[in-house]
């Protein structure tokens, strides 16, 4: 039965997920990178330390932990980089996946209660493959500096689709914020 209900929840929040991609976006031209002011939300996560070939059973995990305790996203999955990966070094990157959550929501470990308090991010579409964004990344970071800002908290990516049948690794969407302040 458990098992039941749990391919429920997932398939519940993929079709959630996978709506949500469908939204017409104003940035899917490539990487155009803007400013956004970020309302403070809610969040709970899972974090993790290795290599991001453990995504999936870090998601799945994290599904489980919040089925258990009767958590339900309040809008699509996210991951957070606390730390940027430097070459041959992944195996101690600190990241975690995440959903939005109600602000009464309670949670209890190992998932972890956050609050997004970045007020201003640098904000692009990523479209396509997953390993790629660490491209568009780059972009955006050599964009911070040029415009005059300093990065001020972690990257972090927004699924706007997920990889099915339908949605080959090229028309993958991700919104990258890279949270900023004005140098000066």
């Amino acid at each position: 039965m458990k098992n039941k209900i749990a391919v429920l929840f997932i398939f519940v929040l993929f079709i959630y997920m996978t709506s949500i991609g469908s939204l017409p976006l104003s940035s899917l031209s490539g990487a155009q990178i803007s400013v956004k002011e970020i309302e403070p939300f809610v969040f709970v996560s899972l974090r993790h330390t290795g290599p991001y070939s453990d995504m999936e059973p870090v998601i799945l995990e994290m599904m489980q932990h919040m089925q258990n305790q009767n958590l339900t996203p309040a809008g699509p999955m996210m991951s957070i980089y606390y730390t940027d990966p430097i070459e041959g070094e992944e195996a101690s990157t600190e990241w975690a996946v995440a959903f939005p959550v109600t602000q009464s929501s309670i949670v209890q470990g190992p998932l972890e209660r956050g609050q997004w308090e970045y007020e201003l991010v640098a904000s692009t579409i990523h479209s396509g493959p997953y390993d790629q964004t660490g491209d568009t990344i780059e972009e955006m970071l050599k964009w911070i500096e040029d415009h005059g800002y300093e990065r001020t908290g972690p990257i972090t990516g927004t699924y706007l689709n997920m990889p099915d049948a339908s949605t080959p690794p090229s028309q993958l969407k991700t919104e990258i914020w890279i949270p900023i302040k004005k140098v000066d």
